[in-house]
């Protein structure tokens, strides 16, 4: 990216908290927090995760603060969250679930 534009999670929150066994349905909700200029910025949930989330994608802000709460029902150690920009993955973050 260039100097002058920048991308991060600024927070992430799960309830109920880690470890979350086997089938918990639990609330995630994560924060993004954008300033750039790369096209069609999406999050989505990784193929690699066994996590079931509800919406599985959704779209981000190139500029500001986007909030996204899902529910989550795990089936998997970790879940993992990607961000795209015309389907190339920019950024991700994974969480354990126990």
């Amino acid at each position: 990216m260039p100097s002058n534009e920048c991308m991060k999670f600024t927070k992430v929150e799960a309830a109920p908290a880690c470890p979350a066994g086997f089938n918990t349905n639990r609330a995630l909700r994560f924060e993004f927090t954008a300033a750039t200029t790369l096209p069609d910025l999406r999050w989505r949930n990784a193929a690699s995760s066994a996590d079931i989330l509800l919406p599985s994608e959704g779209v981000l802000a190139r500029n500001g603060v986007t909030s996204v709460l899902v529910n989550d029902i795990v089936l998997g150690r970790e879940l993992t969250i990607e961000v795209t920009s015309a389907g190339a993955v920019v950024a991700r973050f994974t969480l354990s679930n126990y």
